[in-house]
Order: structure tokens, then C-alpha cells, then sequence
């Protein structure tokens, strides 16, 4: 009964992304343009702690308490972390990266469900097209395309996150290789109140999962710095890719996905090519988490 109903729950979860990326691929995106995608730091935590009950009240073995009872403990430990924001300066604030409506949040934060949405951390996501050309002696394309991504706020850090994407290319063209991918994430350490030192690292490559075409990466939240920890507050992924034939666009698909266990484990997400073309789930072993809601979205670059 249990495993019917994980199984159930990762099919809503995996349909759930999959009406996301058919609803942003119809809008036909402006490339370098900002998506429509923002994930909430909360309402994963919520998320997952609504899936961590529904398997426990499924099966109310030892392993299963254990688990919910951290789930529940993460919440709190999120919530006690806004109470202490709360008493920073405005000015403090805004060098965390929060916005107004996060500070106003902050400020008159009173442990409801309202204002911790409000005074989450969130990710923005853009998508910049590199590359898209065309060599008649070879008959093959070269694409590229770059997705960047920005925390609003400084995400509180429960293990490391992951993020994926995919080309698809126009009329089937079948994808030959990967010739190259790039990370490059953004860290910064407060040493004082005046003092910021920027670190820039490099995310842990993951491979393609068996999928031409795609790529996937792994890294953590935060990283030591000289004094303290430096937390992350912006990067960038790119895939440099050859295409048999001639192209007149092709989609990017990305997923950004989160770790809820420090537990080391293999990557968390897998990129597929089923009857519904080129689509990003997460694998049934895997212990990263999808975002609710918008946790990734389609480009199409011509």
C-alpha cells in the first residue's frame, strides 16, 4: 500500500511538471527575457513536509516518524530563522538581497502562513539563446543556450540543491553530442557589516543521465569562506550542443530541483525521452525534492 501510494504521489508530481512545461511552451517565451518561474524556499518545505505525512499516515512505521518529525523540525527551523531576521536593520536586509515586500514581511512577521510565504527566500530563473547556427558542409547546427538564476533573500541551506536541462530540437532532429557545458555559481560571505567578499565556484557536473542533448549539475547552498560561510545567491548553467541538419529553433527544458537529506547520494534528477518528447522528472530513487508548483519551465530560441 505504501509503495502504491509513493508511486501515485511522484506521478502527480511528475504530471504536474509536465502541464507546467506544455503551458510555458504555447506562451513561446521571449528569449533573454525573465520566466515566469519562481520558486519559494517555504513552500517546498512545506511541500515536502505534506509528502513526508502523506507516506507516514500510509504507513506509520519507526522510519516514517522519523523522517516527518524532521520535515515538521525544518519548518520551525525556517520560521525561527525569519524571527531572528526580524531584528536586522533594513539596510542589513537589503544586503542579504531581500526586496521591500520580503523586509516588510520581516518586519511585522508574526509566524502566520501568509506572512512566511511572503518573507521566503525566492529563485528567479532567465533564459539567454547563445548559439544558433547552421554549417552547410557539415549539414550539422550548433546550439547554446544559457539559464541564470537569482535568490531574492538568502536561502536558508538544507543540503544541496540540483539543476537539469534539455534541448529538444525542432522536427525531430536527432542531437549528435554535448560538446561542452559551463556552471558558474555566485557566493558571498559577510565579513562585516561593511565587508562582502564574492566567491565563484564551479557546480559539480552530473553527466547527461543517458539522454543526448542534456546535462545536469549538483551544488551546495553555502561553501566556507574565509571566516564564515558564504551563502549563494546567483549562477548560470550552459550547454554547448551539435545537431544533425538544419534547425529554425529548439526548446530548453530546465528543472531546478532541491535536496532535502544531507545523506551523500547519487544525482537526483533524470531527463527522459517518452511519448510526450524530451521532459525532466525526478528518478523514483531519487532524494531530491521538485519544487511545488513551478519548479522549472520550456524555451523555445530561434
Amino acid at each position: 500500500m505504501l509503495k502504491n501510494g509513493v508511486l501515485n504521489m511522484r506521478k502527480l508530481i511528475m504530471l504536474s511538471f509536465l502541464a507546467v512545461a506544455c503551458a510555458v511552451s504555447l506562451a513561446n517565451i521571449e528569449v533573454d527575457a525573465l520566466d515566469n518561474t519562481v520558486i519559494n524556499q517555504y513552500l517546498l518545505l512545506k511541500n515536502e513536509y505534506n509528502i513526508t505525512k502523506s507516506r507516514y499516515m500510509l504507513s506509520e512505521t519507526h522510519s516514517n516518524a522519523v523522517k516527518l518529525n524532521k520535515a515538521g523540525k525544518d519548518i520551525d527551523r525556517f520560521k525561527n530563522n525569519i524571527y531572528e531576521l526580524k531584528s536586522k536593520s533594513r539596510e542589513e536586509l537589503k544586503r542579504y538581497k531581500y526586496t521591500n515586500s520580503q523586509i516588510d514581511a520581516i518586519k511585522n512577521y508574526d509566524g502566520t502562513e501568509e506572512m512566511t510565504v511572503k518573507a521566503s527566500s525566492k529563485i528567479k530563473f532567465s533564459v539567454k539563446k547563445n548559439i544558433l547556427s547552421y554549417d552547410a558542409k557539415t549539414g550539422l547546427s550548433t546550439v547554446k543556450a544559457t539559464v541564470s538564476f537569482s535568490w531574492d533573500g538568502t536561502p536558508e541551506d538544507y543540503g544541496n540543491d540540483a539543476f537539469a536541462m534539455a534541448y529538444e530540437a525542432d522536427n525531430n532532429h536527432i542531437f549528435k553530442e554535448v560538446s561542452s557545458v559551463t556552471s558558474s555559481l555566485k557566493y558571498k560571505e559577510f565579513k562585516s557589516y561593511k565587508s562582502v567578499k564574492v566567491w565563484t565556484k564551479s557546480a559539480i557536473n552530473k553527466g547527461n543521465q543517458d539522454v543526448i542533448g542534456s546535462y545536469g549539475w549538483s551544488f551546495p547552498l553555502k561553501i566556507k569562506g574565509d571566516q564564515y560561510y558564504a551563502y549563494l545567491y546567483k549562477g548560470s548553467f550552459s550547454i554547448t550542443g551539435v545537431v544533425s541538419g538544419k534547425l529554425k529553433y529548439f526548446n530548453v527544458r530546465y528543472l531546478y530541483s532541491h535536496k532535502s537529506s544531507i545523506v551523500p547520494t547519487g544525482f537526483g534528477i533524470s531527463i527522459s525521452r517518452g511519448m510526450s518528447s524530451a521532459g525532466i522528472i525526478l528518478t523514483k530513487k531519487s532524494r531530491h525534492k521538485g519544487y511545488p508548483e513551478k519548479h522549472g519551465g520550456v524555451v523555445t530560441c530561434s
